[in-house]
């Protein structure tokens, strides 16, 4: 397995976060990254979107929620569509109380073909993507 995990402080409140995490049909307004989202804010609802990693065209991806659990933490996770143990991958939001604010980790466990993929210039890529969605939320978190 290979994990990718980032973190950034956020001047905004763990509940205002999560509102920015879970309001998809704003998505278009401030998110470069994770693109057309459709979902619901559940464990077990279907997640369907395109992801757009840095160097990449933007790609489909079926999932399902994992975790929902509100003001903490929101993942979803799926695998290659024959195989799911072949590949898969489960990405995730975590927030904690910081101070006056709020300890946002995001990031991706990878597994089985993912993971191996997951090396070198990828896993930079994939980083640094990571890292600027990061941006992307403090600023909308913050401006509210």
């Amino acid at each position: 397995m290979t994990s990718v995990k980032t973190t950034l402080q956020i001047a905004a409140s763990p509940e205002r976060v999560w509102r920015v995490l879970t309001d998809f049909d704003a998505y278009p307004a401030w998110n470069h990254v994770v693109l057309d989202m459709r979902a619901e804010a559940r464990e077990g609802a279907a997640v369907r979107f395109k992801i757009k990693i840095e160097g990449t065209p933007a790609l489909p991806i079926a999932a399902r929620v994992k975790r929902c659990v509100p003001g903490r933490e929101f993942s979803w996770g799926g695998g290659a569509p024959l195989v799911p143990s072949l590949a898969w991958a489960e990405h995730y939001f975590r927030l904690e109380p910081s101070g006056d604010g709020t300890l946002l980790t995001h990031g991706e466990d990878f597994g089985g073909l993912f993971g191996l993929a997951m090396r070198g210039a990828v896993f930079e890529r994939v980083t640094r993507t990571y890292e600027g969605l990061n941006r992307a939320i403090r600023d909308r978190a913050e401006a509210l």
